[in-house]
Order: C-alpha cells, then sequence, then structure tokens
C-alpha cells in the first residue's frame, strides 16, 4: 500500500468513525413515509425484500450503499471514494444499489444524488417495521448478519450511515476486522475505501481482512433525536 492511498485510508477512516452517525433532516414520520410511497422512482425494500434482491442474483457483484440526506461522510464518499471505485470497477459487472436507511430525508435525497452525480441509478429506501430492523442502533448490523448468515464472522460493530456491503457473485459479504487502538476488536462490513486500489477478481471474500486503526472505536451513534 503506498503512502498517499494509506494517508487517503486514514483521513476517510476518522471521517467516518468519528463524524459518522445517522443525520437525517426529520425523523420518519407518517408523512415522510407517504411522501417516499408516492415517488414512483423509488422503491421501497424490507430487510427481505432486499434479501432476495441480492441473492436472487447470481451473476454480478452488489454494492450496496446505505446513506441519508444531510449525511456529511455520506456525501463525501459519494463525490471521491465511491467514483474513484466506479472508475476502476463500472457497472458492467456490478449493480449498485443506493438505499436510504430510512425515509426521513426523502425530500432532499434526490439532491444529493444529482450533485453527486448519482441519480442514474434506481433508488431505494428502507422501510421494515419489524423490531429488530427499527431500532437504529443495530438496525444495519442485524441486517447484514440476517441476509449473509453463511459464515461464522458475524457482524458485531455498530453501524450507522454511510454503511455499504460488497457482495460477491455467489453472495458472500466482504468482511474487515477492525482493531482500534484501546484494544476493541470489531467485524463489519468492509467499506468501500478499501477496495479502492483493487480489481473485483483480486477481492478475497471468504479472508476476513484486518484492519489497524490509531484511534479508539467510535464513541457515540447518532439517531434523529440524540447521540450517546
Amino acid at each position: 500500500m503506498n503512502k498517499i492511498f494509506t494517508q487517503l485510508l486514514v483521513v476517510f477512516v476518522v471521517l467516518c468513525c468519528f463524524t459518522s452517525c445517522i443525520t437525517i433532516i426529520k425523523p420518519e414520520s407518517e408523512k415522510t413515509i407517504k411522501i417516499a410511497q408516492s415517488k414512483p422512482d423509488y422503491t421501497g425494500l424490507t430487510v427481505d425484500k432486499l434479501k432476495e434482491m441480492l441473492l436472487s442474483d447470481t451473476t454480478h457483484y452488489k454494492f450496496v450503499i446505505f446513506w441519508g440526506p444531510g449525511c456529511g461522510p455520506c456525501i463525501q464518499h459519494m463525490y471521491y471514494t465511491y467514483q474513484n471505485v466506479y472508475n476502476r470497477v463500472g457497472d458492467k459487472d456490478v449493480k449498485w444499489y443506493f438505499v436510504l436507511d430510512d425515509t426521513g430525508g426523502i425530500k432532499h435525497s434526490d439532491k444529493d444524488l444529482k450533485r453527486t452525480g448519482w441519480s442514474r441509478f434506481p433508488k431505494y429506501y428502507m422501510y421494515d417495521t419489524t423490531a429488530v430492523y427499527s431500532d437504529y442502533e443495530n438496525k444495519l448490523t442485524n441486517t447484514a448478519n440476517y441476509i449473509f448468515n453463511n459464515d461464522d464472522f458475524k457482524i458485531n460493530d455498530r453501524l450507522g450511515t454511510p454503511t455499504n456491503f460488497i457482495v460477491s457473485k455467489d453472495n458472500k459479504l466482504k468482511k474487515t476486522y477492525r482493531v482500534y487502538s484501546n484494544g476493541e476488536k470489531r467485524i463489519r462490513p468492509t467499506d468501500l475505501y478499501e477496495i479502492q486500489g483493487k480489481k473485483l477478481y483480486e477481492i478475497d471474500f471468504n479472508k476476513l481482512d484486518t484492519l489497524y486503526l490509531n484511534f479508539p472505536e467510535d464513541p457515540q451513534i447518532c439517531t434523529p433525536d440524540k447521540c450517546y
């Protein structure tokens, strides 16, 4: 790994781990749900529908990006990280899914997708009232472990937006073992910035990569109401 890429990686890790949170302009409500359901270019997904959509496709790699309007790290990754990855892998062998973590910021999502250059891809939002997928602190962790339950390495990190799934053609989730400076050890989905310099065939989905970080575990998680 060259020096410049290492420096970029550190910047993005710090950005995501210290400022990443679920930042929603308005909390999800009956009004935002109705707005989302009225948009013909958006598709609502339960976790079961997302699982079916991904696992039924065995001819493409899948990149699933969970994001939220008003989330600074989400927008930065759209401008830089995802564009860099796209320039390398394109969309012939990869299906890109941009999925709102809920409907709270639906009125602003089109603007963010357009200004970052991703509005040409199909648009989705999560709407699942099942209890384990309605809890902000654990819903993306529970989602990952439910969909990709074919190995012993379960996700045990707290996931907010942005979070992404890198999925192989045979539907294995790429995961990273993160070791924080305070001794915390967590397994989480591999971030797209970790594969910026790789070709798709170079990704070993059977290997749990290890990433050593020189800062403590992310001290907070945010919901629409508070950070703690």
